[in-house]
């Protein structure tokens, strides 16, 4: 049995995130619905409310964490992909894998069965330094 995603479009426009901003003010909004509004869209199995429901569990379900987080705060190395469709826009965004202080392997077979699973025509590839160095490796950039 095929279970599809319940896009926001298909909500009421009452329920609608963006709606609801117009219509009753900012006020009215739940931290998730603001930051969707944020985030803009979803992807291929999850809306934008989905989405922020799972930043926000991240966080304690707290904005005030949240707001101060910043990829400092990671204390080990993490291997992320950015999966696009034709048109640019965000199909799924994963991590691929978590390393130490100071490595990471990304690992091909995983990026590219993952690309391949969800039909993406384009790919970002990241990692971030625990130390805040910006500066890219010698190892990240063989």
């Amino acid at each position: 049995m095929s279970h599809k995603k319940l896009t926001i479009k298909s909500w009421s426009l009452d329920d609608r995130p963006r709606e609801k901003l117009i219509s009753k003010g900012a006020k009215s909004l739940s931290n998730t619905e603001l930051i969707a509004i944020l985030i803009g869209s979803g992807n291929n199995k999850q809306s934008a409310v989905d989405l922020s429901k799972h930043i926000l569990s991240q966080c304690v379900d707290k904005l005030s964490v949240l707001s101060k987080m910043t990829i400092n705060d990671l204390n080990h190395e993490q291997f992320w992909i950015m999966l696009l469709s034709r048109s640019k826009s965000i199909l799924h965004f994963t991590k691929i894998s978590q390393g130490g202080l100071n490595a990471i392997l990304g690992d091909p077979k995983l990026i590219f069965s993952t690309a391949l699973q969800w039909k993406a025509s384009g790919l970002i590839l990241f990692h971030n330094h625990p130390s805040g160095n910006l500066q890219a490796s010698e190892s990240d950039k063989n």
